[in-house]
């Protein structure tokens, strides 16, 4: 009969599954409530952009530089890929028979364990990213890295919606509906390259109103809805 203490990193290894199942099903929820709520009753087509680019609001551009945080989707996605490499690499270093063998469970954990603080640092960084914005341009503060971009150089902003289709129910595959993949806003040059690409919306979301209010007052390009 096993002690207990011979037990032990069965029981370990069955709680830290359950841990991983579990905050699957939760940001897997919570992914599918957020996109049955952006996309309501959308149709099968996307709808178009009822405007070529946001209307001016008429209001002066705030005296004061605006700081904003990066919208969530730049800090969970790092996040959610260092916790499934961590977690990985902990099953098949201390259960070799995952992968059948330990020549192949232990190279596979070595590598998901190098590239694991990769993505720590990447969330770190994303997480504590600031976006500082003023009459004299765009400041980005990652990392101790400033990207600095002055308004002279900026030639287009456009705040783009990525659109995806999916079934509104997986398990009848009843109605294809379109939803919100993704929002970002894009800065590029005069020659249309780009210089800046950031997840949208922004962060918290009164600075990010007044930052789109005051974008095309200080650029001197309106924002677009559509390339």
């Amino acid at each position: 009969m096993q002690t207990a203490l011979e037990l032990l990193p069965a029981i370990v290894l069955l709680v830290a599954i359950a841990a991983v199942v579990l905050l699957g099903v939760a940001v897997g929820m919570h992914h599918v409530l957020k996109l049955r709520r952006e996309r309501g009753t959308v149709p099968l087509t996307p709808p178009g952009p009822a405007m070529d680019a946001l209307p001016a609001s008429g209001k002066p551009p705030p005296d004061t530089p605006l700081q904003l945080r990066l919208g969530h989707r730049a800090g969970w996605h790092p996040t959610s890929w260092a916790i499934g490499l961590g977690v990985g690499a902990w099953l098949l270093a201390t259960d070799p028979e995952t992968l059948w063998t330990a020549w192949l469970s232990w190279p596979a954990a070595l590598m998901m364990a190098l590239a694991t603080p990769l993505f720590v640092r990447a969330a770190f960084c994303a997480w504590r990213a600031r976006l500082v914005v003023s009459g004299q341009g765009v400041v980005l503060h990652r990392c101790g890295r400033e990207t600095s971009i002055a308004w002279k150089q900026v030639g287009g902003l456009l705040l783009l919606t990525t659109w995806r289709k999916g079934k509104e129910s997986l398990a009848t595959g009843s109605r294809t509906v379109s939803y919100v993949e993704r929002r970002t806003l894009r800065i590029t040059d005069r020659q249309g390259r780009l210089l800046l690409e950031v997840d949208a919306p922004l962060r918290p979301p009164d600075r990010y109103a007044a930052l789109l209010d005051a974008l095309p007052a200080w650029s001197g390009v309106p924002v677009r809805l559509h390339d």
